[in-house]
């Protein structure tokens, strides 16, 4: 059940992320200056952490297209590289944003934290 809920929640990230890039790419989706600006004025970044943001953003995306152009890997192991991909993002974003700062950054369903199983 678990691992349908995931695969689920995985598809359904998929589809919002597609709708989401059409629209950016209809609209002229801001370059990287464009987009380090967005970020300054945002999230009241200055121009090196702005920078730097933009950078985590741009080599998850390389590493998740590569990761889905993987055909090495089966459903269940591309699912918990994409997860691990997230996971590594959004962890060096907390390390260069205050928690409200995340808060207009990071997906509220990336920022749901695993539920760990404690042993007896």
């Amino acid at each position: 059940m678990k691992r349908l809920l995931f695969i689920l929640l995985l598809w359904v990230l998929g589809l919002g992320s597609s709708a989401a890039y059409a629209q950016a790419k209809d609209r002229g989706a801001p370059g990287g200056r464009e987009q380090i600006n967005l970020y300054r004025k945002n999230l009241k970044l200055d121009s090196a952490k702005a920078t730097e943001v933009h950078a985590v953003h741009e080599r998850y995306k390389q590493e998740m297209k590569a990761a889905e152009a993987d055909t090495t890997l089966g459903p269940s192991a591309r699912g918990k590289r994409i997860q691990a991909l997230m996971d590594k993002k959004n962890k060096r974003l907390e390390e260069l944003l205050t928690p409200g700062q995340q808060q207009k950054l990071i997906p509220p369903s990336e920022r749901v934290k695993p539920v760990t199983k404690s042993k007896p």
